[in-house]
């Protein structure tokens, strides 16, 4: 099967579904600036329907909202607003809560992500006197030094938490590693592991439950094969993969289970 038999729609000519959920990075967003395709895309998306931004970021929905807002977005006439950050911090709050937990280690990049320095528990530098292990953002460790902290949260048999599963991103045109290379890393030592967003289907749930949608007239709108179109098929959504200069597919092998319903280019 090839990406090339994936029918392609233009835009202008979007199918009309009642419900939209649109991914952010790669698609109306490059980490730097808005796309200019992008937003284009979305002002006739919200022509024909509602439109959800569903977005695997560590930022909660009020921080993603305003990070948007500050680069010029009008966000008013959205329906709403999900990121995998919202879902992971309710989580979060309640294991810490449940198991009284007092610590966290952290691995990645705490910023943007306030919600984190708002938890009733306390960041710690050491592996070996925290009670979870949380992954947020970009990483900046080599492959070594996370098989070496994987190691380590083995031995203490922590349970880690994966605020965004995207490995990788794009951003203003250069890849940078994610919080989701740590899900392998943890899978693989047979870590306890929490993982939240696209493709698992607890965030495409919670989009349909608050779009009061079924999924015969929601369509995702995204440009990743392992996250947005995966996800998307798991739960019986259409889906449309955006491809352009910043799309993340571009680096991921497409299959019959990520194969999207359209493609378009922008």
């Amino acid at each position: 099967m090839k990406a090339n038999n994936v029918r392609t729609i233009e835009l202008g000519n979007i199918p009309k579904y009642d419900t939209y959920l649109l991914d952010v990075w790669g698609v109306i967003y490059d980490g730097q600036n808005l796309l200019k395709a992008g937003i284009k895309l979305l002002d006739e998306l919200m022509s024909y329907g509602k439109v959800i931004l569903l977005s695997n970021t560590s930022r909660t929905a009020d921080e993603l909202t305003q990070m948007l807002e500050s680069k010029g977005m009008d966000t008013s006439k959205l329906s709403g607003v999900i990121t995998s950050g919202m879902m992971a911090q309710q989580a979060i709050k309640g294991f810490i809560k449940q198991y009284n937990s007092k610590t966290f280690y952290h691995v990645g990049s705490i910023e943007p992500s306030r919600w984190l320095h708002d938890l009733p528990t306390k960041v710690n530098d050491s592996i070996r006197t925290s009670d979870i292990v949380i992954c947020s953002n970009l990483l900046t460790e080599t492959k070594e030094n996370l098989m070496f902290l994987t190691r380590k949260i083995k031995k203490q048999s922590l349970p880690v938490f994966i605020t965004n599963p995207d490995k990788k991103v794009y951003i203003d045109g250069e890849i940078y590693m994610s919080a989701g290379v740590m899900i392998e890393h943890c899978k693989s030592n047979d870590i306890e592991v929490s993982v939240f967003g696209k493709p698992e289907p607890s965030i495409f749930i919670h989009a349909l439950e608050h779009a009061g949608a079924n999924t015969q007239n929601v369509c995702m709108v995204g440009d990743s094969y392992d996250t947005d179109i995966l996800g998307a098929n798991q739960c019986g959504i259409d889906s449309i993969l955006v491809q352009g200069e910043h799309s993340v597919s571009k680096t991921e092998s497409f299959s019959q289970q990520n194969q999207p319903t359209y493609r378009v280019f922008l």
